[in-house]
């Protein structure tokens, strides 16, 4: 098992936005996947992964949505 990193990354505010894109990307990925699942433990599965990404989503900074629309 990998040791726990306590050390926080530094990034710029436009790879902090590059990896909340990802993770958006990630959920809607997620809410898809759930919406076509079958089993009920797979579907459960999936939305303990969307968890995090929703977590991670709400904790990261990000730049304001206007930004990308107009320049």
């Amino acid at each position: 098992m990998a040791a726990t990193s306590t050390a926080q990354p530094v990034l710029t505010e436009q790879e902090w936005d590059f990896i909340a894109l990802l993770l958006s990307s990630e959920q809607d990925r997620l809410i898809r996947e759930i919406n076509h699942s079958v089993t009920r433990s797979f579907r459960h599965s999936l939305h303990d992964i969307l968890s995090i990404v929703e977590s991670l989503l709400a904790r990261i900074p990000r730049l304001e949505e206007s930004s990308h629309h107009g320049s």
